[in-house]
Parts: structure tokens; sequence; C-alpha cells
């Protein structure tokens, strides 16, 4: 298990990535805001233990996310829980595919990590560089709804 709350970033062709890793059983959830120069939109999909439950709404970036930080944490053989928080600028007018966002997060995981005091320091660092505020974060996801999932340890 991963000892503390580690936030990477990364900016890459007008996208800005956070990857933020917790202790905490494997939960895996990719949060997009895209500007489309009047508003911003949002998806996101999520994923515990028993994998992706849904037909995934950002299929192709969240897989690619996935990977990059898979490769991390079998690496240093550790298991986290995971937030990928991803900003797409207005300068990103041409999408170049997946491919980006897997390369993307490869190289922010190659950085030294921000080590946050909580998951909630971790994800107020990570969207103070974003123009997305941590309470929009946090009410566009399912993440902190499978915080609060009681485990059967929870009960011994």
């Amino acid at each position: 298990m991963v000892d503390s709350c580690r936030v990477f970033s990364h900016d890459h062709l007008g996208n800005m990535f956070s990857v933020i890793l917790f202790p905490h059983r494997w939960i895996f959830e990719m949060q997009e805001a895209w500007h489309d120069g009047n508003s911003i939109g949002f998806g996101s999909d999520s994923e515990d233990a028993r994998g992706i439950d849904h037909q995934p709404a950002i299929a192709g970036a969240y897989f690619a996310a996935k990977i990059g930080i898979a490769e991390y944490l079998m690496e240093k053989k550790i298991q986290a829980a995971v937030l990928v928080l991803r900003e797409i600028r207005p300068e990103y007018a041409v999408p170049v595919g997946v491919w980006q966002i897997r390369e993307s997060i490869r190289a922010a995981m190659k950085k030294e990590p921000y080590i946050a005091e909580s998951f909630d320091d971790g994800i107020r660092f990570a969207s103070k560089r974003m123009s997305v505020s941590k309470s929009e974060w946090l009410s566009r996801g399912r993440l902190l709804k499978m915080l609060r999932q009681k485990s059967i340890s929870d009960f011994f």
C-alpha cells in the first residue's frame, strides 16, 4: 500500500494532468473538464477492484491514463487508490489521440511528487493549479461515494 498521498503533475499540448495516489484499496477514477470557449464540459469514469461496471464515457482517455499509472504501481510494488484530473484548455484545438494522454501520464509519474498531508490536501494542491475548483471536481465523480463504502474489514 502506498504510504502517503502523492500528487504528480504534468502539462502537455494544452492539457493539464494531476494524478493523486492515496492509501486505500484499489479505486481508479479519471475526470476530464474541457473548455469549449464559453463553458466547461465534464466526463468521468471509475472502477474498484471488480473493474469498470458501466459503459465507459471517456473510454480511450481512461484506459490510456490507467496503463501509465498501473506501470508505476507495478514498478514500485505498491497498491493505491487513484484520482486523475485532466483539464483540457482551449489551446488544445486539434485532438491528437489518446497516445498523448498515455505519454503525459507516464511523464507525470516520472516526476517528483508533491507529498500531501491527506487526500483533502492532495486534491486541494492539484486543483489549485487548474481553473476547476476542488469542490467541483469532487461533486462530478463517484470517488467520494466509493470511499464511503464499507468493506468487511471495517466490521472487525
